[in-house]
């Protein structure tokens, strides 16, 4: 990914209002942005419609993990659009967590 280049953002995520601003925060310059429902489900010609207006106003797309997943499943090339992926921090509670996932 190339957080420098201006970027359509297009997603559908449970907290909407937090991805850009955390994208921007990292540096991604978001010209424009797309929010879906949670757990959207995309037909193959709105993700091509996304396509032809980040073309259009020469912006390359970013999606979210979960989105990509989807749009590959339509299709689509993993080259063709950049992914983010929410990373998990955990602030208190590290040993409980430590242990959760030993129970995996």
């Amino acid at each position: 990914s190339n957080p420098s280049a201006p970027y359509l953002l297009v997603h559908g995520v449970g907290r909407p209002d937090t991805v850009k601003p955390m994208l921007v925060s990292a540096g991604w310059i978001i010209r424009d942005e797309r929010v879906f429902e949670d757990h959207a489900h995309y037909e193959k010609a709105t993700v091509q419609a996304l396509f032809e207006t980040a073309r259009t106003q020469g912006l390359r797309i970013v999606t979210t993990g979960k989105d990509a997943v989807k749009w590959k499943a339509l299709g689509f090339k993993a080259s063709d659009f950049d992914v983010v992926e929410p990373k998990l921090k955990v602030v208190e509670g590290m040993a409980i967590w430590n242990s959760l996932l030993g129970r995996l």
